[in-house]
């Protein structure tokens, strides 16, 4: 969808009553009442503060500040080895190499990261520790740009806006869209369909689902679908948190601070034509 053609289609779907915005739902945490009035399928916008996170970004630049880290270390370090090598007589070949960034993996950069603690940091940071942290993103967000909105009243329900890549709102690589909006929390605009809504975890399953005779493929599917559901409840899976749900995008911006924004215009403007 265009980018110059959806401001349009914001308006007409306001006039018509199709969209609905349910940013003050969303502050008050009234998590029931949207349940209620916005199933699945309603066309909602959402103002909320949010951040955006992507995995591999995450990898990516952790695997670079180790690298920027060992670079920073032989550089303080050159003068001595020089001098050693010269007090030793000759050049010292057998030196310890660190991890070749061209063997390594483009969709796995964290590889790159070495063991052990990282120069400059001491034991505060490791390369241990930094894998780790890059696993349990990689395992809690699937490759690709994600929204967290959040209720400022009731932060146990959140909002996921999975941005797919190819999109309009997604035409910069990751790297640019973090250097353009950082990595803190602000306020983002969000119009698009509301997807689903996170189920409340349960400890019951049904295991019977095999016979002497046969298998019960729908109580199969049923439990796959309780376990994942469960699983997304607890914010172990890519799947919106209990109570609250996801948006599956149209337009994604962030509103310009209109007073700020007429402040400068009247600045600019002669005093008789100011407003």
């Amino acid at each position: 969808m265009g980018e110059g053609h959806f401001p349009t289609l914001e308006r007409d779907l306001e006039a018509q009553e199709a969209l609905t915005d349910i940013s003050q739902y969303v502050y008050n945490g009234n998590w029931e009442i949207l349940r209620t009035n916005y199933p699945a399928g309603s066309i909602v916008r959402l103002t909320a503060p949010g951040m955006i996170v992507d995995s591999r970004y995450l990898a990516s630049t952790l695997a670079d500040i180790t690298l920027t880290l060992e670079g920073v270390s032989s550089l303080s370090q050159a003068p001595s080895q020089i001098a050693e090598t010269k007090r030793k007589g000759g050049n010292q070949n057998k030196q310890k190499r660190g991890h070749r960034r061209n063997d390594v993996d483009p969709l796995h950069p964290e590889d790159a990261i070495p063991d052990g603690p990282l120069p400059l940091v001491g034991s505060v940071m490791t390369g241990e520790v930094l894998r780790g942290l890059i696993k349990t993103m990689k395992g809690l967000f699937s490759p690709g740009v994600h929204l967290l909105l959040r209720s400022e009243c009731d932060p146990s329900g959140s909002v996921t806006v999975r941005l797919q890549d190819g999109y309009d709102f997604l035409n910069a690589d990751p790297s640019v869209l973090f250097s353009r909006y950082g990595v803190a929390p602000q306020e983002w605009t969000v119009v698009g369909v509301v997807g689903h809504y996170a189920n409340e975890g349960s400890s019951d399953l049904d295991l019977e689902f095999v016979n002497e005779s046969s298998v019960n493929r729908g109580k199969i599917a049923n439990l796959m679908a309780k376990i994942t559901s469960d699983f997304g409840t607890v914010g172990l899976l890519d799947l919106p948190r209990f109570p609250g749900f996801s948006i599956v995008p149209w337009a994604v911006y962030r509103t310009l601070n209109p007073a700020k924004l007429r402040e400068e215009v009247e600045a600019r403007l002669p005093a008789s034509n100011r407003f």
